[in-house]
């Protein structure tokens, strides 16, 4: 079975990508893709979206789908197992940009029990020595989609700017 897993960066990115008329369209599509099993995130997601996004719309879906989530979770051993090979994806000094971490160990978790995960990320980078979850993926050998390539896949390019 495929699964997507979104970062914190995709979900924000989703304010600025739908055309406006369009919302209902896309979300009512993305529910469905987390009520069958083949969209998710981590709680880490979660809660750095609630600080970033308040407010927003994309904020308020992910809250509202949350509960409907299959394939959320992972083994508590997995981030040590994950930072031993991507170590480089840590930020210590700051707790707020470690949901990348979580996205992560979902998806490494996920792919270890059988599961084809792809990571769906707008992580660019933001300087300093924290490679972006693109480079995680690619170093751990998941699969990593843009967004905007993942909405294409569920033909929703037409709700799209």
């Amino acid at each position: 079975m495929s699964l997507y897993i979104l970062d914190a960066y995709s979900v924000i990115e989703l304010e600025t990508m739908v055309l406006a008329n369009k919302r209902v369209t896309l979300y009512a599509a993305l529910t469905a893709e987390v009520a069958a099993g083949r969209l998710t995130f981590p709680d880490a997601v979660l809660a750095e979206c609630r600080e970033l996004g308040e407010g927003e719309v994309a904020t308020i879906w992910l809250m509202g789908v949350a509960g409907s989530r299959q394939q959320a979770t992972f083994p508590g051993s997995t981030p040590m197992t994950l930072l031993a090979k991507v170590p480089d994806l840590l930020i210590e000094d700051d707790p707020g940009e470690q949901s990348q971490i979580a996205v992560a160990c979902l998806a490494a978790a996920k792919a270890e029990a059988g599961l084809a995960p792809t990571v769906v990320s707008e992580d660019a980078g933001f300087g300093g020595d924290r490679i972006t979850l693109g480079e995680a993926c690619a170093t751990l050998a998941i699969p990593c989609s843009d967004l905007r390539s993942y909405l294409d896949g569920l033909g929703l390019a037409p709700c799209l700017n």
